[in-house]
């Protein structure tokens, strides 16, 4: 009739308000979703894409050094004591 009820939500009064209240809470989910889709994909592309970034305990470099012939058994038993 004369804007009263909700078959009138275009009038200023009463439709300008809540439709920017629906469209922003509209583009705040959306906005939500697309983030926590761009964050699981980033997620799962560290967790299991490309080479592992494994690094190497200071043990497991004492033990390729001595594998390798550059310290002597002394040196290797000297070292791992030192770092144990």
């Amino acid at each position: 009739m004369w804007g009263w009820g909700w078959g009138n939500l275009g009038h200023a009064a009463y439709g300008f308000p809540f439709f920017w209240l629906g469209f922003g809470f509209r583009a705040a989910v959306l906005a939500a979703f697309i983030i926590g889709i761009v964050y699981l994909a980033r997620y799962f592309a560290r967790r299991g894409g490309g080479p592992s970034h494994h690094e190497e305990s200071a043990l497991e470099i004492l033990q390729k050094r001595y594998a390798r012939g550059e310290i002597t058994k002394e040196q290797y038993e000297e070292m791992k004591r030192d770092l144990g």
